[in-house]
Order: structure tokens, then C-alpha cells, then sequence
């Protein structure tokens, strides 16, 4: 287990996320696997949603995922949170997301509610 997964402030994060009912997955990537986060780094995590619920679940993040984990300095571009179809042809050989490959191969997966299309990404 790496440091930012012992913080209680991220498995609160895990949980809730788990917990939300459009939410398939979450993964962490970035200079925190990669044994190279330091406080300041921000927490890069990738959350798949649902099909036709990424707008739904992006105005949720904005007005609560946002604040109640602002100290975690999470990362949640358009690129971190994705719909399942989007993300079934992320970062695959010939796209323009092609150089993430190396991020989704060393993931750690915390949730995958997808049959293992998220917990697999890396390896396509």
C-alpha cells in the first residue's frame, strides 16, 4: 500500500465513490505510484461513470467531491472522468491518448464495477 492510500481522507474518498451509484471505477496514477508524490503533488485518480451520467456526475463532483477533498488536490480534468464506452477505447494504439498507456498499465485500481474493462485497461 502506497502513503496516499493510508490517508483517511482518500479511503473516505474510495468510499464514497463506491457508494455512488453512477460511479464503475476508480483508479489512482501518477507520481503517487510511482513512489514519487511528495505533499504538494495532486492526486490523479480517473473515475469511469455510467453511460449518459458523466454530465450529471461531473456537476456532483464540482459542488461536493470537489470541496469535501480539496486537500487531496485531485486531479478531475475532462480526460480523469470518463463514460465506460469513452474510456473502452482510451488510450489505445493509434489515439490521440495513446501516450497514457504507461499511467493506466501501472494503476492501482481501487473500484471496478465493470466485469474488469477498468482493472484490464493497461494491458490492451
Amino acid at each position: 500500500m502506497i502513503e496516499i492510500q493510508q490517508s483517511s481522507l482518500y479511503k473516505s474518498l474510495v468510499r464514497d465513490l463506491e457508494d455512488e451509484p453512477w460511479v464503475l471505477g476508480m483508479f489512482l496514477t501518477g507520481s503517487h505510484i510511482k513512489s514519487a508524490g511528495i505533499n504538494d503533488s495532486d492526486c490523479d485518480i480517473y473515475i469511469i461513470v455510467k453511460d449518459k451520467t458523466l454530465k450529471k456526475f461531473k456537476q456532483k463532483a464540482k459542488d461536493y467531491y470537489y470541496e469535501k477533498y480539496e486537500q487531496l488536490k485531485i486531479d478531475l480534468s475532462n480526460r480523469a472522468i470518463q463514460e465506460i464506452s469513452k474510456f473502452e477505447k482510451y488510450a489505445l494504439v493509434g489515439t490521440s491518448h495513446e501516450w497514457d498507456r504507461y499511467n493506466l498499465l501501472h494503476a492501482i485500481v481501487e473500484i471496478d464495477k465493470s466485469s474488469g474493462c477498468i482493472s484490464n485497461a493497461g494491458s490492451v
